[in-house]
């Protein structure tokens, strides 16, 4: 067995790192924990002696217990651990493997930690959020995107469902740009309801949102907080709904909602917006993922096109070219059956309305089909 004061001084070490790791990364959602137990691994290597080989056996055969880690931290944030028997060593840290936290703690043993006098870890981020309050992690995943013909409110063009596959995560904006931001980094404010700047900026054409976009990111650039090969642009219509659906698949995020009984709770729209117009930004609750308003508030530009969905199932879907700009999402102006996950709305691409806005994605760019 490692002596209790081993044991002690082990957590303690642990706990001074986890304080540079979670500062490192910036997290405004749940920190990451790390805490340390020890296993006699001795009654399962005599349980389960005919079907290990002899080199485990051994390890399983020590009468000195293994470490073994528990983390649990924020949803979706990949993490690399690793182990360390001298802080005053500049030799390389042993790697113990990279983890996804999520809902449930995840345990990892650490074998080679076994019998060690002393042994220091630490979890490092491998995507660290340059802007934590203004920015979530979305997880690379899979979904179904458009909607079931006997969902509630549907409309002919949610069809064919396609299974889209998201290869990279991305950052997603927590709320939409504010008329603040906008005009703290574009010089004005073109929104129709300007009662405070803490409200989402409106009456915004795509091409403005897009503008706003590269000069974001040449800020980012220039400021040096732009993580390598990832740009600020507007989502994709498939990174939009993926999002929003947070790894639901019923009408809205919060659920079926067939009364709208708990829509109000999650975002504005015409029956609640007194006085009509936009309110702040975050004052409604959140998706499972941590967005806020993507139900309602204003609509909000994506970077393809109002086009038919190809059904199957395709990998990083961008709309092809076609007619109109595409929108996601409610609006203050409109109905709770317009604010479901997989509702699409269209405008031509140089219309402003009072409630067209966006919110942006720190992801990997995407090549465009030239207009024309």
């Amino acid at each position: 067995m490692i002596p209790d004061s081993i044991a002690g001084s082990l957590k303690l070490a642990l706990l001074g790192l986890l304080t540079w790791a979670c500062s490192e990364t910036g997290l405004a959602q749940r920190p990451l924990e790390l805490k340390v137990d020890f296993f006699d691994l001795r009654p399962l290597g005599s349980s389960m002696r005919f079907f290990i080989t002899p080199g485990f056996k051994e390890l399983m055969d020590e009468a000195s217990s293994v470490p073994v880690l528990r983390i649990e931290g924020p949803d979706h944030y990949p993490w690399h651990i690793e182990a360390s028997s001298n802080l005053l060593d500049p030799g390389p840290w042993r790697s113990l493997g990279e983890v996804r936290t999520g809902p449930k703690p995840i345990l990892l043993m650490d074998l080679q930690g076994q019998g060690a006098n002393g042994v220091f870890y630490r979890a490092r981020p491998l995507m660290i959020n340059p802007e934590p309050d203004r920015l979530v992690l979305i997880p690379a995943g899979t979904f179904l995107m458009g909607s079931p013909f006997d969902e509630q409110d549907r409309d002919t063009d949610e069809n064919p469902m396609t299974r889209v596959t998201l290869s990279r995560d991305y950052w997603m904006g927590k709320y939409e740009i504010t008329q603040g931001e906008y005009l703290q980094l574009m010089g004005t404010n073109p929104s129709k309801f300007k009662r405070s700047l803490d409200r989402p900026v409106e009456n915004i054409t795509w091409q403005m949102a897009m503008d706003y976009c590269q000069r974001l990111t040449e800020q980012a650039r220039q400021a040096g907080r732009l993580p390598e090969g990832l740009v600020y642009r507007l989502p994709t219509e498939a990174e939009w709904e993926y999002a929003c659906r947070a790894g639901t698949q019923t009408r809205y995020p919060h659920g079926d909602d067939p009364d709208y009984q708990r829509f109000d709770a999650h975002a504005w729209h015409w029956d609640n917006s007194i006085p009509k117009g936009t309110h702040p930004v975050g004052m409604k609750q959140p998706n499972p993922w941590g967005l806020h308003g993507m139900l309602g508030g204003v609509y909000e530009w994506c970077l393809g096109w109002h086009a038919i969905y190809p059904g199957g199932e395709v990998v990083d879907y961008v709309s092809p070219q076609a007619e109109d700009r595409v929108m996601r999402g409610g609006a203050w102006s409109d109905h709770p059956r317009n604010g479901r996950a997989a509702e699409r709305h269209w405008f031509g691409i140089s219309q402003t309305f009072g409630n067209a806005g966006f919110r942006v994605v720190l992801a990997h760019p995407y090549p465009l089909i030239p207009e024309g």
